[in-house]
């Protein structure tokens, strides 16, 4: 479906910057006017995920890729790429139905994530649950 929709030329070299070459932990990406997905955000290597967290708008939506390191008390690291929608219950219904068809084709366009998400509040995103997610 041809959502008329541009993606920023940084957008997906951002994201194979944060995949490929570990330069970013997270991103976050909105649309401008509906009509152009652009980067919002880019979280630097060591911010946390609660930095993350708390930069996530509370009543509109967003697409988000987050480079998540889950450590094992064997001192083993798993790193997976996490796709997060979000989208909270408070946002206004016509953000709502315009992010959730722009949702899936943003996700299509780009790839090597592990896991996607979509997430109506913060207590979807709590960390504990994330991890028993993540292998």
């Amino acid at each position: 479906m041809d959502l008329g929709l541009q993606i920023a030329d940084d957008c997906l070299q951002q994201y194979q910057a944060m995949r490929m070459d570990k330069k970013h932990r997270y991103i976050i990406y909105h649309t401008k006017n509906n009509k152009t997905i652009e980067i919002e955000k880019i979280g630097a290597r060591d911010d946390t995920y609660e930095q993350f967290l708390n930069s996530l708008p509370q009543n509109d939506s967003r697409f988000c890729v987050f480079d998540y390191e889950k450590k094992f008390e064997d001192g083993r690291i798993n790193e997976k790429i996490i796709y997060i929608f979000w989208c909270p219950d408070t946002a206004p219904v016509k953000v709502k139905m315009v992010s959730a068809s722009t949702n899936q084709f943003f996700q299509n366009k780009i790839q090597g994530f592990a896991l996607a998400l979509q997430c109506n509040d913060l207590s979807s995103l709590d960390k504990d649950d994330l991890e028993k997610k993540i292998h």
